[in-house]
């Protein structure tokens, strides 16, 4: 914050100003605006193959991945997985394991 405002303002609603916009800019969208960005970006096969490997499932080759809308919440999005060798249904939550079921 420049000098001259400190100066007209005094240091304290100065340094609420500062404190402010740092909030601003670091505070993380809200669940709402996580959810949206989550339905619009697209998931990648690779990364999702990476995920379901790590939880000890076999997939070789992933082929394609498909968001499955009526299994998916706005907060749990809900994946479709084919490999060469199996077919998986994905449930990824935040900050959360994923599950991951072998769809037949």
């Amino acid at each position: 914050m420049p000098r001259r405002w400190t100066h007209r303002l005094g240091a304290t609603a100065a340094f609420a100003l500062s404190a402010a916009a740092i909030l601003l800019a670091v505070v993380p969208a809200s669940g709402a605006d996580r959810a949206a960005a989550q339905t619009q970006a697209p998931m990648s096969a690779d990364i999702l193959a990476v995920q379901v490997r790590k939880q000890g499932f076999a997939c070789t080759n992933p082929k394609d991945v498909t968001r499955d809308a009526a299994r998916s919440t706005p907060a749990h999005a809900m994946w479709r997985l084919a490999c060469e060798n199996a077919t998986y249904r994905v449930h990824l939550v935040p900050k959360m394991s994923a599950r991951v079921e072998k769809v037949e």
